[in-house]
């Protein structure tokens, strides 16, 4: 059943209302928020901003897809921003952190989605903008909140963005391990996020985006040890100075191509403080987790077969009319009614869905 009226969808293109209070900094590594209490009119939309965000950024011009967590509270009919971010990966799907699914070590429950949000408190300045409240979501099965691992989560949207609507809202595409092969210290990867801009401070009205160097997680762990696994990636100057923080968990790390494409390459995660030296953010690998996204975006019904995600070479995702076109290990699933088949990983019932954010251990506060 809808929570919203078609005056609280107005008002959230309008008013996004802020909560002044900051006084409740959390000291703790991973990047989150918690929830402020006060409201304002019902109808309207909140920023909860017990967090603080990019740190030696700049404002962001409106072409950066960033999406925006929201909650609901249905005792004045307000949404929340909740404080983190994602990245439309299709045109039904956002991919954010697991670990913002939980404050304070309970778990917290993500309502809805607002896609494009690039000015969300001035009304989005005539930037299109997409609201669906989620209709499902998927935390990793092996998230571990205290060692940081599998820091990955994707949201189904209840209302997927409309076929003519698409160059409204482009989808970001993800790296795989070959790409991540080829970057190197020179590689110059971008963060965007909303929130203050200094621990303490003033948010801002406008997306904020910095460039920060990727480093290798070998030489990540010459600053965090063995807290850097796998499946993490760094990024960040030596000296400090530039950085995602807390608010900005589930956003997006991208590298901007000549051609204008952005590829993502890692989820804001955790980090020690904030463009501190010698403490650089700290990202889940999207290369790492990539067949877990495939298998999650690419075997539901509602997802466009054709976005690059999901269209690879060979025989995964290649046409097909039965099993038997399919390569061992692979079925051939016809996503919608009268589309071609395409070759598929099976269906598998391991995976961790946890409907309507709801989920299972505590977690300390993250980016």
């Amino acid at each position: 059943m809808k929570k919203y009226s078609a005056q609280s969808v107005l008002f959230l293109s309008l008013v996004l209302l802020f909560s002044v209070s900051c006084n409740e900094y959390q000291s703790n590594n991973k990047r989150s928020l918690s929830k402020v209490d006060s409201q304002e009119s019902a109808g309207s939309v909140e920023l909860d901003e017990d967090f603080f965000n990019i740190v030696g950024g700049e404002d962001s011009d409106p072409v950066h897809p960033f999406v925006s967590l929201l909650s609901y509270q249905a005792s004045d009919n307000t949404w929340h921003l909740r404080g983190c971010g994602a990245t439309l990966i299709s045109s039904c799907h956002v991919l954010t952190a697991a670990h913002c699914f939980y404050s304070r070590g309970r778990p917290v429950t993500i309502d809805g989605v607002y896609v494009n949000s690039w000015m969300p408190t001035t009304g989005n300045n005539n930037v299109p903008f997409h609201f669906s409240e989620a209709d499902d979501s998927y935390q990793h099965e092996n998230f571990d909140n205290d060692g940081n691992l599998n820091d990955i989560a994707i949201i189904k949207m209840e209302s997927c963005i409309p076929p003519e609507q698409k160059d409204n809202y482009p989808i970001m595409d993800l790296a795989d391990s070959e790409f991540i092969d080829e970057l190197d210290s020179e590689s110059l990867l971008t963060v965007i996020g909303l929130g203050a801009l200094s621990s303490g401070g003033s948010s801002p009205t406008q997306l904020q985006t910095v460039d920060v160097p990727y480093i290798a997680t070998q030489d990540c762990r010459n600053f965090y040890g063995g807290s850097i696994r796998d499946d993490m990636i760094c990024a960040g100057y030596e000296q400090g100075g530039k950085d995602s923080c807390q608010g900005d968990s589930g956003g997006p790390l991208f590298l901007k191509g000549s051609d204008g494409k952005r590829i993502q390459v890692g989820i804001v995660s955790w980090g020690t403080g904030c463009a501190l030296r010698g403490k650089p953010g700290v990202y889940a690998s999207v290369a790492y987790h990539r067949e877990w996204i495939v298998d999650h975006v690419c075997d539901d019904n509602d997802t466009d077969a054709n976005i690059e995600l999901c269209h690879k070479e060979g025989e995964l995702y290649a046409s097909c009319e039965s099993d038997n076109d399919c390569m061992l290990g692979l079925e051939c699933r016809v996503r919608t009614f009268g589309a071609q088949g395409v070759c598929s990983t099976k269906a598998s019932s391991s995976r961790s869905k946890m409907s309507e954010g709801r989920g299972g251990a505590a977690s300390r506060m993250q980016r």
